[in-house]
């Protein structure tokens, strides 16, 4: 069974363009020949890169010094045209720079002969334009000048016009159009075409159409070149270019070819509006909130700031930074643009991260509330605890509501407007809709508010928004899932300019022991700019004090001893970070140091570090015990720990005392002292009900006796807790005076951190399989939940990670590929979105909802701190799962396919020349090929196996195993079978003809796991199968006709002194007789196949001999070519009588003439009149 469409030929392939293809909405098409967006390739030549659909090979390049790869994620190509719809590049884009004839070729994967060839990509210049600087796209030859050719010449070649784009058919018929802009994107198709279908003819019509004013209807050409070539086929096309300076660079994205201007010119779903929210800092100045795809820039009004510190997708590649709003009158304001106004579709989106969501909080709207020129449009927003997107129509208000996304995390929230469904998502789901009457948006002329209602200063957004866009279109849920999932390469770039300092010191200090201090400077994220080359003026603030340097490459002055005050001229080897030496023999305490930058006051710190108490004497707090007498400045900080693990503190007494005025070390302190502990939280700047324990009592709690000898001791401290810590004591009773010290800041590290829970979005646990035969886990390519705990060495969870400034994140690796041996794991060796992670509402936890694993087989997972680097410390250990998995194939799809005939538009049972080609791929959920689904790495039994149905008509009878298996085995997740040697089997008794025989593939896969996209036929039932919802194959290619044949020999009769030519004829049964098959124009005949027997009457064997044709012959209209026909030699005069003339033909053109078995054809010829029939008046072949 079939249903309607498997008469016609359905080219269908999976798309690998992430976020494009999925906002165009997926659709295959059907007259697609090949496509690359150079969206998978990695920086540097394009040489040996394979990418992009419909391709024999990959591409060829000339190297660096001619092409490379380069990433435009950052200044992405963009055309839109008049009409509104626009045409998008991808991340990367094919770069040429230098100049060479074949600076990137290719192959594609089918021969292209038809009539029509349309081509398209996106282009731009920048450099210095000079006459005849060149770059063109030319097909089939490299021979240019005789080639079709179409790109740019600059100012047409010879300075005749400042046109810059041509096209050409042949050498010296160029025609140009446009004068190119540096800088700006070009969208340029072209229509190469021939007079007729016949696929000898030559292409000699090259048509050009340069930023074309729509996309869906095919306009009016800027230009046209006729003339023919000798091009009648294509199967390669490249780029040339020449004349390039070294500054000059032409870039190439989204390219394709196509048999249709709708396969080359099918739009993109790309935002009206995009507010990235990158910018590095928001002054209020007009239009400095960037609109990256339109210009509509928006204005930040009253003070929101912008940051990188934890954005939705964390990482290098991710959403970056992000708008933070106050919730009391921070808002930003984008104009009104006529594009910004939906009519009968609509979607709003952002990324958001609400502190509280108390009454009305608006997201994102125009004038749903009123305000400005009246209630219009859309609007997202928090009231009555729910959140809501609201639409204003010409029939009312529509509402759609659902939970409010919880705070503190980042969700996404989108909402959709069609004319009769208003719908609300949350983090790519739907959690709330409305239908109604058709409707249509109210228009407005109001502007775009983000975090703030129009026309009053009410209902602004508490916390941080990102990724703002609106969109025309109604995008479903998978666009909005590929529109949340949008990552692109942050800007990591250093900043040119420190954003302030930091002090560092433990907060106490001895009058005669110099106090080391330390002074960082930080970029506007929090963290330390390394570039940093300023002058830092430092002050005690008292008028005393003696500075050092302790640890740097650059110069300190203090000009004046003892005055407090120096200044240090930072090198950029510092890394951005000093550490000085202090020295403070007697002053006022405490004292307030303070940095600041020479040359801009407002670079300065801000005294968190808090005061520095002086004293006589006090404790020191080191990693060792402390010599005596101990160097000065002491150097022995304690070290990076990790949590719930025991550590040792030594302190000593020193300074001087009334008895002796020597600095060192205290001896006379001994014996059991009470000392009171305390700990300050550095960063995290709180706790999280975690303390440390000293001797295993809690700090901050009564003193504690600790036993001295000779001013020193050892006690042993724990944190239960991770982040950096100070520890301080304090003798208050048992000298004479009261004794303080305090530790350096230093970092306590998780012990560990594990994995905790691997589910699917549905519940399902991770079913840890020992072998790829075991159950499955969830498709590949499909997201999946992971959670990762910081733990303590007992296993308790610190709730302090994660709170830290910057905080700091988790993300987990694929640690192995565990199954199958030698695989790949993971197309890009890991997971995807492995540092997606979020904190959740238990402290210490994170959750990652979208961990996507785009290959099949069993990994293990390791979670690791997101940056390998926790507050400095270093990395923090990872505990590895179990098995993960098992990941298998999403789905199974076709590309490539056809059936061809063996000649024309038929082929003869059981002749072995049935055409079938396919590419039978394994799929992940994005698209992608899993190239582990691998007979040799999986085993045969444990991969799908691929065969052919057959089906005439809709007679529900299934005849595919009258086909030869095609074969094919699994490699690097594909089948690829290219046959023309198949046959369709006879069967006892003639049948046929079977017209229109429908081929289709079957696949099954033994594991159950996955389907072959596109089912559209059952062969074995009749009716329409897509009706019934029963389809289990899939159609390929054309149908075709299937025939029972057979060869005749006729018989002939002519004078003995003649030639003779023998007639033959082809049949086919026709279901019930055998008639004359016109249709055969392929059989072929020849002398050197005919034997001749069974003479009789005064003819003999050698009198007679088939001369002619010497050379195979092809039947005409199913017969003999009369101009070339079957002959036998004249005997002579005398030699009367017939003989037996039988053909060697094919195995499927024999017959059963006997019913004694297949046997060759034969009939009989008769030379002059003999005596053999004496009631045959006349002996000749009928008219």
């Amino acid at each position: 069974m079939t249903n309607g469409r498997s008469n016609l030929l359905i080219h269908r392939r999976f798309c690998l363009l992430a976020l494009i293809w999925l906002l165009a909405g997926g659709e295959a098409r059907a007259a697609m020949i090949a496509e690359d967006d150079f969206e998978a390739y990695p920086s540097g030549s394009i040489d040996e890169r394979n990418g992009g659909s419909g391709w024999a090979r990959e591409w060829e390049g000339r190297r660096e010094s001619i092409e490379s790869i380069v990433d435009t994620s950052g200044n992405e190509m963009l055309y839109r045209a008049a009409s509104g719809e626009a045409v998008r590049g991808s991340d990367r884009a094919l770069a040429i720079f230098g100049n060479h004839d074949l600076a990137a070729f290719r192959e594609t994967a089918q021969r292209i002969s038809t009539r029509n060839v349309f081509v398209s990509m996106l282009v731009r210049f920048t450099g210095t334009q000079n006459i005849n600087d060149f770059l063109a796209l030319w097909f089939e030859e490299e021979q240019f000048g005789a080639a079709p050719n179409i790109g740019i010449k600059m100012e047409d070649g010879s300075g005749a016009t400042e046109n810059d784009f041509f096209v050409r058919t042949q050498a010296n018929n160029h025609v140009s159009v446009e004068n190119i802009v540096e800088g700006a994107t070009y969208f340029i198709v072209g229509h190469l075409s021939k007079p007729d279908n016949d696929p000898d003819s030559e292409y000699d019509v090259f048509r050009l159409w340069v930023n074309p004013v729509s996309l869906r209807v095919q306009p009016a050409e800027d230009a046209v070149s006729r003339g023919r070539n000798n091009i009648a086929e294509i199967r390669r096309i490249g780029f040339r270019s020449a004349n390039l300076d070294r500054d000059d660079q032409v870039e190439i994205d989204r390219l394709r070819l196509g048999t249709t201007w709708a396969d080359v010119t099918e739009p993109d779903v790309v935002p009206v509006l995009e507010l990235r929210m990158d910018e590095r800092s928001w002054t209020g100045a007009v239009g400095e909130v960037a609109d990256f795809w339109s210009g509509l820039n928006g204005t930040a009004f009253d003070g929101p700031t912008t940051s990188g510190t934890n954005p939705a997708i964390p990482g290098t590649v991710g959403t970056c930074r992000y708008g933070e709003f106050d919730g009391r009158n921070d808002h930003v304001i984008v104009p009104h643009d006529p594009v910004l106004n939906g009519a009968t579709t609509l979607t709003y989106m952002a990324w958001v991260r609400p502190n509280a969501w108390n009454g009305i909080r608006q997201i994102m709207a125009k004038s749903v509330h009123g305000g400005g020129a009246g209630r219009a449009q859309m609007g997202i927003f928090s009231e009555g605890g729910v959140l809501k997107v609201r639409a204003e129509t010409d029939r009312g208000r529509q509402e759609a509501a659902a939970a409010l996304p919880p705070t503190g995390v980042w969700s996404h929230v989108a909402g959709v407007f069609t004319r009769t469904r208003l719908a609300l998502y949350v983090d790519g789901a739907l959690v709330g809709s409305v239908t109604y009457s058709p409707s249509t948006l109210i228009q407005t002329s109001d502007p775009l508010a983000i975090s703030k209602r129009v026309g009053t200063d009410q209902y602004f957004f508490d916390g941080a928004i990102d990724e703002v866009r609106v969109f025309a279109e109604a995008l479903d849920g998978r666009q909005i899932r590929a529109a949340m999932n949008d990552t692109r390469q942050c800007d990591v770039a250093p900043v040119t300019t420190a954003s302030a300092l930091a002090i560092g010191h433990d907060g106490t200090g001895i009058h005669c022991l110099d106090e080391t201090i330390s002074v960082a400077a930080l970029d506007d994220l929090g963290a330390v700019f390394q570039n940093y080359a300023g002058e830092v003026a430092l002050s005690t603030s008292t008028g005393r004090g003696t500075w050092r340097l302790v640890s740097g490459n650059g110069t300190l002055l203090d000009a004046v001893a003892d005055d407090g005050a120096a200044v240090y001229q930072f090198a950029t080897a510092d890394a951005g970070v000093a550490r000085f030496s202090l020295s403070y023999p007697e002053g006022a305490s405490p004292v307030d140091v303070d940095a600041v930058d020479s040359a801009d006051g407002a670079v300065r710190d801000d005294d968190s570090e808090g005061p520095l108490a002086f004293a006589p004497s006090g404790f020191t707090l080191t990693a060792g015990a402390l010599s005596n007498p101990p160097p000065s400045p002491i150097a022995d900080p304690v070290g990076s720990q990790r949590a719930g693990v025991v550590f040792p503190v030594h302190l000593t007494a020193y300074g001087v005392t009334e008895d002796d005025p020597r600095c060192g070390v205290i001896e006379s302190y001994g014996g059991s002292r009470d000392l009171a502990f305390a700990m300050t939280h550095v960063n995290p700047a709180s706790g999280a009900g975690v303390t440390a324990t000293v001797d295993g009592l809690a700090v901050g709690g009564p003193a504690q006796p600790v036993a001295f000898v000779s001013g020193r001791a050892s006690v042993s401290a724990r944190y239960d807790d991770a982040g950096s810590i100070r520890l301080q004591v304090t003798d208050a009773a048992s000298f004479g005076h009261t004794l303080t010290g305090a530790s350096n800041d230093f970092v306590v590290q998780p012990y560990e951190l594990r994995v905790t829970r691997v589910q699917t979005p549905a519940g399902i646990d991770n079913p840890a399989p020992a072998a790829y035969a075991d159950d499955a886990f969830l498709a590949a390519g499909l997201p999946f939940e992971v959670d990762v705990e910081a733990v303590d060495a007992d296993g308790d969870r610190t709730p302090n990670f994660g709170r830290e400034t910057p905080a700091e994140g988790v993300r987990v690796t694929s640690d192995v590929l565990v199954a199958p041996a030698g695989g790949r794991n993971g197309s890009s060796g890991d997971v995807i979105d492995g540092a997606a992670f979020g904190p959740t509402g238990v402290p210490g936890r994170f959750e990652n909802d979208r961990v996507v694993f785009d290959e099949v087989g069993i990994i293990r997972l390791r979670p690791a701190v997101a940056d390998g680097d926790y507050l400095g410390s270093g990395a923090v250990p990872g505990v590895a799962t179990g098995n993960v998995g098992r990941f298998h194939p999403a789905g199974f799809d076709v590309t490539g396919d056809a059936v061809a005939a063996a000649c024309g538009a038929f082929t003869y049972m059981d002749q072995p020349a049935l055409g079938v080609r396919y590419r039978l791929q394994a799929l992940n959920a994005l698209g992608g090929v899993v190239e582990n689904y691998d007979a040799g790495l999986l085993g045969a039994g444990l991969v799908a196996a691929a065969g052919l149905a057959a089906e005439a008509g809709d007679d529900g009878v299934d005849r595919g195993g009258r086909i030869t298996p095609p074969g094919g085995v699994w490699s690097a997740g594909e089948i690829d079978v290219d046959r023309i040697d198949l046959a369709f089997g006879r069967v006892a008794a003639p049948d046929g003809p079977f017209d229109p025989l429908s081929v289709s593939l079957r696949v099954t896969d033994p594991l159950g796991d996955a389907t072959l996209a596109g089912l559209d036929s059952h062969p074995a039932t009749t009716g329409d199968c897509s009706v019934a919802g029963n389809c289990t194959t899939r159609a390929l290619g054309a149908p075709t006709r299937v025939v029972y044949g057979r060869l005749v020999v006729l018989p002939a009769a002519g004078p003995e002194n003649e030639n003779l030519t023998v007639p033959l004829a082809a049949q086919q049964f026709t279901g019930a007789a055998f008639e004359s098959h016109p249709a055969d124009v392929c059989t072929t005949y020849r002398a050197g196949d005919v034997t001749l027997a069974g003479f009789t009457a005064n003819l003999a064997a050698g009198e007679t001999a088939a001369i002619a044709p010497v050379a195979a012959t092809a039947l005409i209209g199913g017969a003999g070519d009369p101009a070339r026909p079957l002959t036998l030699s004249a005997p002579g005069f005398g030699n009367e009588g017939t003989v037996d003339v039988t053909l060697d033909v094919p195995g499927w053109l024999e017959f059963d003439w006997q019913g004694t078995g297949l046997e060759d054809p034969a009939g009989t010829a008769a030379f002059g009149r003999f005596r053999g029939h004496d009631r045959v008046i006349y002996w000749g072949e009928p008219p």
